[in-house]
């Protein structure tokens, strides 16, 4: 045995000196031996020498400098002597040399995610992932990044790939149930715990996971019999005891909580919430001196004392555990009188409950906070003064819903026979100028004292304290504001009268409220509701929130542009049926003017909204709709959504004593306006974008009003004015109408792609309104300083494409590609992403349906950097033929169809698995694609442009990753502004798809459920509605 392998055998029975002897011996015959002074640095590196080790991996490197293991190992000697930045470096020089050294990705990925550098971990998974596709610990460290940026969707998709690969690995389950559990969905969640423990059954974090679970599901004895395992394996586990002591508190067994609270403090004497929870307990038990006593343990000085209790008592009344909630309140204030947050979140908490007379006395403790904004007032406070005769300042304070809300409390104090001036906010003056109870209004100038003669003054959310407010005594009108007549009539003008249920919208308050984030909803959670036929929308919202309007593609009636004050907005909430908005300024407003209107609150409510209750004493015709947990806003909105459509359906009233009249389902046009006929200008055809789309507007106008098709009218002798409303189809890129006409009022609709020309925002003038057909293309028209714009969605037809049927042949992974063959549709990223991937599966077949008659269209292929543009031959099966021949593609493996009549490609679509659509721009929704996810198939596509408003993450594998794409013409003119998905990205989701067939199912599922709400119907409809308003 020679000496290198003697080394060899000592350092495998870990004798590491007899071995380090031999290998100095050898270096000093050969200083150049780096494979020595490596192993000299491997010894060193399993001794934590890390310095030593440092020293023999440098050598290797200066011997030979492309030496990927000694970079590797260096690398881990940086990392571990907390040299991350040398260790980085390190472990990149490593994968510069051996591109499939697998443990120098996962540590560089590492490091890369700890630094926060998230995109550049994420690219070098997927690096490791495509040299190196068979390693599970790639997958679950890329997952783990996405977990850490709550991309729920591909961190499943990314561990469901790290199991197949390695089915025996518990942590990837524990992963994937982690992931699961914070997407709350629970059932799955357990069901990888479970696989967890059973892979291996000491694995505490899978039984604490899933304890905490089967706590959240009410299973509370499963739960215990998990703790009591956990213990058993280690019984020193404090959070073990912690845990389980709360189980047994929340079951009520007050003596077993009790005792393993005692277990986990001695175990863990710095759990100081031990000491919290037992005080809850005594609480409960209604001893409130013992449990002050638990709760002074558990914060050992009196000045953070006051402060760790206030705030035990909002982190209580944030839960709704008011009475908890007040008791810490109390404990505060006991240590510290004059503690003002402790008194003020005292008053909410009463206020909640009801208890005003309390609550309200609490409340003035308000005025003494920071951000009370109080006029420098020199008279004294209005009390218990006798006030007859006498000049009463009252001014207004907090927010502008706050001063709607109170300003009824004037009625009482006039009535007490005194003067009444009333300062509030520039923005309501307008609004209160003609009630008959205040004698002055005047307008409030920042904290000067008003320049006017008063005896007393009080802060308008004073009044209730001094009437004494109890429940029985809120002073409760149907409706106390009447809108000014002069802004009536305007509104009379915008707002007309048709059978439909007009409702009012607003989904945000105002940004500057420090609660404004979980208050407001995001208008797209709203979508649902626009849905329900016989109902017109309108937005009242204000501010920036209102842009979120241009997201979304129902033709909501926007108003924000003409309302200038509040007397504007009672006069259109006058004119609607029903007002649905979160708890802001216009809720207020609704309920004074004695509107129905809901009202959504989040979980923790404004104090005024009380607790449990759909109806409340301040506004008669308010009905409240609150949150069942904290930031759930779709349980609100579905049963917004139900009361909305029943509403609809059964013609009865909303909220209390009012009656709507009766609302038809089905959308008619029925004033003497409306019978105007409507002009077609749409284009032939019916197996492209333009013909199918010109296609199925006809056929659904024509059923719905009065139409003329302009392509079968005689025009020639008429005038350039139509006797009606004009649809116009807008077929090029300079807005250019199909038909040289114009009508009463006169709509265009288009879908385009390239740069508009110069001339394009001049011939739009022609148009009252153009409709883009994705919010995408609104948006560039927007950027074309074109702002006469809105979107009208394609649809597709249901009785053609539905989901339904099984794929034949399953020992095929089949892909269908779609879509006329040209640069835009990204058919060259396809053919790229199958020639790599065909030489890994076998069993690998593409489908497309790419037939394109244009073919300077097909030549825009040639700017490709994916392939080898070539085709030659006399019919398209030819050309497309050579084409997979110059690009080096089994041609057997691909399926190209002739030009395939639109009611024939169901069937087609169901022989395959997934749809392939990496398209670089959509100015439209892309049809095919719509049609191909109607049919219950998932689709890999390109998330940008008109496909956004398709796509979601529950119905399609998204491409994300893109990268800017331009062309310029031979003046380099920019005339095409697109966005790429990069091929990487592309093959993943493939591989992810080929390997998780029946996740993808799932995904078509969702998809075929959500294109429901796109046919030809529905569009038809949201064109009459922008048409017909």
């Amino acid at each position: 045995m020679d000496e290198y392998s003697k080394a060899i055998e000592y350092f495998n029975n870990k004798e590491f000196l007899p071995a380090e002897e031999i290998l100095i011996n050898l270096l000093e015959q050969n200083d150049n031996d780096y494979d020595v002074a490596n192993f000299l640095g491997i010894i060193q590196l399993y001794l934590c020498n890390y310095k030593k080790a440092i020293s023999y991996f440098n050598r290797v490197v200066f011997i030979y400098d492309k030496h990927a293991n000694a970079f590797y190992n260096l690398g881990i000697c940086y990392e571990k002597t907390g040299n991350n930045n040398l260790a980085i470096s390190n472990y990149e020089k490593a994968i510069e040399y051996n591109q499939n050294l697998v443990d120098a990705y996962l540590n560089l990925g590492r490091l890369l995610t700890t630094k926060g550098e998230f995109a550049e971990a994420e690219k070098l998974y997927k690096t490791a992932i495509k040299n190196n596709s068979k390693y599970p610990q790639l997958y679950n460290n890329l997952a783990n990044l996405y977990f850490k940026l709550n991309k729920w969707q591909d961190a499943i998709r990314n561990y469901k790939s790290a199991i197949k690969l390695n089915t025996n690995n518990g942590n990837y389950y524990f992963n994937l149930g982690s992931c699961y559990a914070k997407n709350e969905e629970y059932n799955l969640a357990i069901e990888n715990y479970e696989k967890t423990i059973q892979l291996k059954q000491d694995h505490i974090g899978a039984m604490n996971n899933l304890a905490i679970i089967q706590t959240k599901l009410n299973c509370n004895k499963k739960a215990i019999e998990l703790y009591h395992k956990i213990i058993s394996i280690d019984e020193d586990n404090a959070q073990a005891y912690f845990n389980l002591a709360n189980t047994y508190h929340e079951e009520k067994n007050y003596d077993e909580a009790l005792r393993y609270y005692e277990h986990a403090i001695k175990l863990d004497p710095n759990l100081k919430s031990v000491f919290v929870n037992i005080g809850r307990i005594f609480l409960q038990k209604g001893d409130t001196q013992t449990a002050e006593e638990f709760f002074l343990k558990a914060i050992d000085d009196e000045e953070n004392r006051v402060i760790a209790f206030t705030n035990l008592g909002v982190g209580s009344l944030e839960n709704l555990k008011i009475d908890e909630a007040i008791s810490f309140f109390d404990i505060a204030i006991k240590s510290k009188s004059d503690l003002i947050e402790a008194h003020y979140n005292k008053a909410h908490a009463l206020l909640l409950k009801g208890k005003y007379s309390e609550g309200w006395q609490e409340y003035e403790w308000r005025k003494k906070r920071k951000d009370f904004i109080k006029p420098n007032l020199s008279k004294p406070e209005l009390k218990d003064q006798n006030i007859k005769n006498k000049r009463i300042l009252v001014y207004a304070e907090q927010g502008l819903g706050d001063t709607i809300h109170f300003v009824r409390y004037l009625k009482l104090l006039k009535e007490k026979n005194c003067y009444l001036i009333f300062e509030c906010d520039e923005k309501l003056a307008g609004l209160f100028e003609n009630i008959n109870w205040i004698d002055e209004l005047i307008i409030c100038q920042n904290s000067d004292e008003p320049e006017i003669e008063y005896d007393y003054q009080i802060a308008l959310l004073s009044l209730p304290f001094y009437f004494n407010t109890e429940f029985k005594t809120i002073p409760s009108f149907e409706k106390y504001l009447v809108p000014d007549t002069k802004f009536e009539d305007k509104w009379k003008l915008i707002i007309g009268k048709n059978e439909n249920l007009k409702v009012g919208i607003v989904w945000a308050g105002n940004p500057n409220n420090n609660r404004d984030k979980i208050r407001s909803i995001p208008l797209l959670n709203f979508l649902p509701l626009f849905a329900i036929k016989g109902v017109d929308f309108y937005s009242l919202q204000v501010g920036p929130a209102a842009d979120q309007l241009s997201d979304i593609y129902y033709p909501i009636v926007r108003l924000d542009k003409h309302i200038k004050n509040f007397s504007d907005t009672a006069a259109i909430i006058n004119r609607l049926d029903l007002i649905i908005t979160v708890d802001t300024s216009v809720a207020h407003l609704a309920g004074a003017l004695g509107k129905p209107v809901w009202n959504l609150l989040m979980y923790l409510p404004d104090w005024r909204w009380l607790l449990n209750r759909k109806e409340t004493p301040w506004y008669p015709s308010m009905r409240l709709y609150r949150q069942q947990k904290k930031g759930d806003w779709n349980s609100v909105l579905n049963e917004i959504n139900y009361d909305l459509q029943s509403l609809v359906n059964v013609n009865i009233g909303v909220g209390t004593n009012s009656k709507i009249k009766s609302m038809r389902n089905e959308k008619t046009i029925t004033d003497n306006k409306n019978e105007l006929p409507l002009y077609l200008g749409l284009s032939n055809g019916e197996n492209f974008g333009w013909g199918i789309c010109s296609k199925y507007l006809r056929k659904e106008l024509t059923g719905k009003v009065k139409t003329v098709n302009l392509g079968e009218a005689d025009i020639t002798s008429q005038a350039k004015s139509l006797p009606g409303y004009l649809f116009n189809a807008i077929t090029n890129n300079s807005l250019k109408g199909l038909y040289n006409l114009k009508g009463i009022r006169s709509y265009g609709y288009t879908f385009f792609e390239n740069e508009l020309t110069h001339s394009a925002a001049e011939n739009a003038k022609q148009f009252d309104v153009i409709l883009a057909g994705s919010s995408w293309c609104c948006q560039k028209l927007k950027e074309g300083k074109i702002k006469n714009t809105d979107v009208l969605i394609q649809g597709i037809d249901p009785n053609l494409f539905f989901p339904g049927g099984e794929k034949e042949d399953n020992n095929l992974f089949v892909i269908f590609s779609g879509g006329k063959f040209e640069l835009r549709k990204g058919q060259d990223l396809v053919i790229k992403a199958f020639k790599i991937l065909q030489q890994k599966y076998s069993d690998m077949i593409l489908i497309n349906a790419w037939y394109n008659l244009w073919s300077d269209v097909i030549a825009s292929m040639q700017y490709s950097k994916y392939i080898n543009f070539k085709m030659e031959g006399n019919n398209w099966q030819d050309k497309m033929e050579s084409l997979f021949q110059a690009n080096e593609i089994d041609s057997s493996k691909i399926f190209s169809l002739p030009l395939v009549p639109n009611g024939k490609m169901r069937e087609l679509y169901l022989k395959s698995d997934v749809g392939l659509f990496p398209n670089r721009c959509e100015g439209g929704t892309n049809l095919v694609m719509m049609e191909y996810m109607a049919c219950g198939k998932a689709v890999i596509a390109s998330y940008n442009s008109g496909h956004k408003d398709i796509l979601n993450e529950s119905n399609s594998l998204q491409l994300k990753t893109m990268n800017d794409f331009r062309l310029f013409d031979d003046e380099k003119n920019l005339i095409a502004d697109w966005s790429e998905p990069e091929l990487d990205e592309i093959i993943e989701h493939i591989e992810y798809a080929y390997n998780n067939r029946e996740e993808i199912e799932k995904i078509g599922k969702t998809a075929g459920e959500h294109l429901k709400r796109f046919t030809w119907s529905d569009t038809a409809d949201n064109l009459l509605k922008i048409i017909y308003k």
